[in-house]
């Protein structure tokens, strides 16, 4: 996506932008669709421009427990600065993107890909009553249950419990 110097200089509010994952850097992201809306905001500040809204995207994550598939719909607010000084630092600001003054345009492709990238969860669950995998027989338990015993005791820990701390 790119922001063009006239754009920001007059400034709009919510102004909706789509964009394709094609056009993103790849961060291993996978998209339900190759569509991504952005409604952002611009406005003149002293140092630049603050540009702050939102990104609307669908990934498809893999669940940890039970390894389907399964989509997120996600709404990512975001604020960072177009600085047209280099080495801008406020303490407890945004954060800064360089912005020459002879530049004419900034593309911010590197950007969104990096906030869909940092917005994939640690722990990918598909839902919150997923049962997982048996770890006897490999079954997902959110379709079929098995015969398999779920209680039994497993000894590849007991080494553990014989560590004494002091």
């Amino acid at each position: 996506m790119k922001l063009l110097r006239t754009e920001l200089e007059s400034g709009f509010k919510n102004k909706l932008f789509e964009i394709t994952a094609g056009d993103l850097p790849d961060r291993g992201t996978e998209l339900v669709d190759d569509n991504i809306l952005c409604t952002l905001t611009a406005e003149m500040v002293h140092f630049g421009f603050e540009i702050r809204g939102e990104i609307r995207a669908s990934p498809v994550y893999e669940c940890d427990r039970c390894l389907t598939n399964f989509r997120k719909d996600l709404v990512l607010p975001f604020k960072f600065c177009l600085a047209v000084i280099e080495d801008l630092s406020i303490d407890g600001a945004d954060d800064f993107i360089y912005f020459p003054e002879n530049l004419d345009a900034i593309e911010l492709n590197n950007s969104i890909a990096d906030i869909l990238g940092l917005a994939e969860p640690i722990k990918k669950i598909c839902g919150k009553t997923c049962q997982g995998l048996c770890f006897r027989c490999g079954n997902n338990l959110n379709n079929t249950s098995c015969d398999c015993e779920r209680n039994s005791h497993s000894d590849r820990w007991d080494g553990l419990k014989k560590i004494k701390f002091k």
